[in-house]
């Protein structure tokens, strides 16, 4: 998933990962011919590791936390045949910043872009 990593002038690396996510979201979208672009919007839910180690290698905290955020995209899919479709979008998901709970406040920037592409078989 998503990894950042952040070294601050104390020598002090910050590690941020989204281990999961999942969304909740709609599609709305126009069809010209056999094509199909669309956009789409909704919520994301996510679990979202957070660990900051001090000079020396020694540790300092690790946060584990559920957050919520937003999800929007677009695409376009493609109709081959009655019951083959492809598609590829775009979805950027903005999730909730996370802060650290060292000594020191430190914010985690827990936003990213996923790119697909897939085959769809309709029944």
């Amino acid at each position: 998933m998503a990894n950042n990593t952040w070294i601050c002038e104390e020598q002090a690396r910050f590690y941020n990962s989204v281990e999961w996510y999942a969304t909740v979201r709609g599609r709305a979208g126009f069809a010209y011919k056999s094509y199909l672009p669309f956009i789409t919007a909704g919520l994301a839910y996510a679990g979202v590791t957070s660990r900051d180690t001090h000079e020396g290698g020694t540790t300092g905290t690790d946060l584990y936390k559920n957050v919520f955020g937003v999800a929007a995209g677009a695409g376009i899919e493609k109709a081959f045949s009655e019951h083959l479709t492809a598609q590829i979008d775009a979805l950027y998901i903005g999730l909730q910043t996370m802060k650290s709970k060292s000594d020191k406040d430190y914010y985690s920037d827990n936003n990213f872009t996923v790119v697909r592409a897939g085959l769809n078989w309709k029944f």
